[in-house]
């Protein structure tokens, strides 16, 4: 479309046209992390695919999550020995994920050497990299903790699952929204599911689990990010 002509239709429809015809001004369209953004004269960033407010993971230094932990409740709630709890984590952009992270709200006691992990799995269930004995992480100081992969990974667009778990004399307590893993799974399949277990009694996360017999009954609906 000619400048002129839409000029002419800016002008009669009472609109600026954008970036030029009034004085806030645009620079833009661009993309950040794979998303739109444009950004005013003035310097404000506007996200054109998030709503003006919402908070990203990428304002808290992280790649992404699975929910806003504003909304999880700080009292925490207690890991069973030997479950593998699972976290679906929505990748839409390709990225590098180094680090797993969850918000330890009470210490483990004692835990057993080696018996305590934190991964990475795809969709068809494998298991990309774990991490070394964390242990010693969920027993040392409350708060958000970051648990490093053994080996980070490059993942591209989809969805997975980061996994945790521990064994302990008393097991940790972590951040988690106060809804049940059935409400958080509303109008998914077992292989999709948000919140499951992929294994109980284990003392170190399976090299692979079957996303169709993941289990939501047991499950919990911990906060995770990644970085």
């Amino acid at each position: 479309m000619a400048t002129t002509e839409l000029n002419d239709r800016t002008n009669q429809n009472s609109h600026p046209a954008p970036g030029n015809a009034d004085s806030g001004g645009m620079i833009g369209p661009y993309c950040y992390g794979g998303l739109p953004y444009v950004m005013t004269a003035g310097g404000r960033i506007v996200s054109l695919s998030q709503p003006p407010g919402d908070v990203l993971p990428a304002d808290q230094g992280l790649l992404e999550w699975n929910f806003d932990p504003a909304t999880a409740s700080s009292t925490g709630t207690l890991m069973v020995n030997g479950t593998v709890y699972l976290q679906r984590i929505n990748i839409r952009v390709p990225t590098l994920i180094t680090n797993i992270w969850a918000h330890l709200t009470n210490l483990a006691v004692t835990p057993v050497s080696s018996q305590s992990a934190a991964g990475l799995y795809n969709a068809a269930g494998t298991l990309l990299s774990g991490s070394a004995d964390t242990g010693t992480i969920l027993s040392t100081t409350a708060g958000p903790i970051s648990m490093p992969l053994s080996s980070p990974q490059n993942v591209g667009t989809g969805y997975y699952w980061t996994a945790l778990m521990c064994n302990a004399s008393t097991a940790a307590k972590l951040a988690a929204s106060p809804n049940a893993a059935s409400f958080a799974n509303t109008n998914l399949t077992a292989a999709t599911y948000r919140f499951a277990t992929g294994g109980l009694t284990q003392t170190s996360l399976p090299s692979t689990i079957t996303p169709s017999s993941n289990a939501q009954a047991t499950a919990l609906t911990f906060w995770v990010g990644v970085s």
